[in-house]
């Protein structure tokens, strides 16, 4: 699975004044042929922002994965 941030920004249509209006996180998995879920290519992570932003990935996916298993034996 692959993990994409967007920042959305608005716009005014006249002035063109811009302004931040909130940032989301999705995440996408990659699906075979039998609609079973696929590798997709490992990220280079070059500069220190790369692997400062893969690391804050991989502690959100390890606190959903936690959690998912603590919600499941509920």
């Amino acid at each position: 699975s692959m993990e994409i941030g967007v920042r959305v920004v608005a716009e005014h249509p006249i002035s063109g004044r811009r302004r931040h209006t909130n940032d989301c996180l999705l995440t996408f998995v990659a699906i075979d042929e039998n609609s079973r879920p696929a590798p997709v290519p490992g990220l280079e992570l070059v500069t220190d922002e790369d692997k400062r932003r893969f690391g804050d990935g991989r502690r959100r996916r390890e606190h959903r994965e936690a959690l998912e298993k603590e919600l499941a034996t509920d």
